[in-house]
C-alpha cells in the first residue's frame, strides 16, 4: 500500500479514520489513521481495521463503539477537525 501524507492538500487522498476516544481530548472523535493515493488501497486498510478490530472484540479487547470510515479528500481540503463551539 502507498500511503501519502494525509496534511498534503496538494494532492488528492483517500483518508481512512476510525470513531473513537481520542486519549489526547478525551472524547469520541473521527481519528485520522491513514492516507492512501487509491480508493482500493483505502478499502483494503478499512477491511483490515476491522478484521483486527473483530479479533479484539472476539476475545473481549474492543470497544464496541468503534466503527471505521473512509473518504476522498479533495486538493486543499483538510481532514476534518473538531468545530469550535459558538456561543451567544
Amino acid at each position: 500500500m502507498a500511503e501519502v501524507d494525509a496534511d498534503d492538500d496538494s494532492i488528492v487522498r483517500w483518508a481512512v479514520f476510525c470513531h473513537r476516544i481520542d486519549p489526547s481530548v478525551r472524547y469520541r472523535r473521527h481519528v485520522l489513521l491513514a492516507a492512501f493515493d487509491t480508493e482500493a488501497e483505502m478499502i483494503t486498510r478499512i477491511e483490515a481495521e476491522h478484521a483486527a478490530w473483530e479479533a479484539a472484540r472476539a476475545s473481549g479487547d474492543a470497544d464496541e463503539r468503534e466503527w471505521f470510515s473512509g473518504r476522498r479528500l479533495e486538493i486543499g481540503q483538510r481532514h476534518p477537525t473538531p468545530q469550535a463551539r459558538r456561543r451567544g
